[in-house]
């Protein structure tokens, strides 16, 4: 759902369903989880035009990610 409206270029919704990913995934305590939600957070900020955002989320993703056991 949250690709559909990002591709749709509908932001407002895809913003709020990334917050809901985000809070769900730091609920659940998933560091895959999260890997995906911090994701899909940077892209729609990318969209968005919220470089600084992109750049927290992508190393949020980059520092959780482990070669080892993602693959």
């Amino acid at each position: 759902l949250w690709r559909f409206r990002l591709f749709r270029a509908d932001f407002a919704a895809a913003t709020e369903l990334t917050e809901e990913l985000l809070r769900l995934a730091r609920d659940i305590g998933n560091t895959d989880f999260l890997i995906e939600a911090h994701f899909a957070a940077g892209a729609t900020a990318f969209w968005r035009g919220e470089m600084i955002a992109v750049q927290d989320n992508l190393q949020r993703v980059v520092s959780m990610y482990d070669p080892n056991s993602h693959r």
